[in-house]
């Protein structure tokens, strides 16, 4: 469905289909759609002026957390340095954080956990190995 809006790949509007479902069984409320941050900069002269705009994909109020959260899908090609950056703008200008969700983020959890894990293994077997 998605609701007549056009995404950057199925997996994004697989992802915002999911969260109109957790809307209709009052998980969550969608407050914005595309939510927008304004990012103002000195120029040359040090006059303040708007410099760009940061748009996440949604702003919701969470009622299993109890709080607001703005939300920014990242399907196959992640989190770029350009994106961290207008993430941290954000952050720095107007407090807000902005989550990452999607393919991107389970992928990088994964292989952290794995590594978690392979950690794990290792110290287990030089226990082991001392213990001999």
């Amino acid at each position: 469905d998605s609701r007549g809006r056009n995404h950057p790949s199925k997996e994004e509007a697989a992802w915002f289909d999911q969260q109109y479902a957790l809307e209709r069984r009052g998980l969550i409320v969608i407050e914005e759609i595309e939510p927008t941050f304004q990012i103002r900069m000195p120029n040359f002269a040090g006059e303040i002026v708007d410099a760009f705009k940061v748009k996440g994909d949604l702003r919701v109020f969470d009622n299993t957390m109890k709080r607001r959260r703005w939300l920014d899908y990242k399907g196959k090609s992640g989190d770029t340095e350009i994106s961290r950056l207008k993430h941290k703008c954000v952050l720095i200008q107007h407090g807000i954080t902005i989550e990452l969700v999607g393919k991107y983020v389970e992928r990088k959890e994964r292989a952290k956990a794995k590594k978690a894990s392979n950690r794990d293994l290792i110290r287990k077997s030089k226990k082991q190995t001392a213990q001999r």
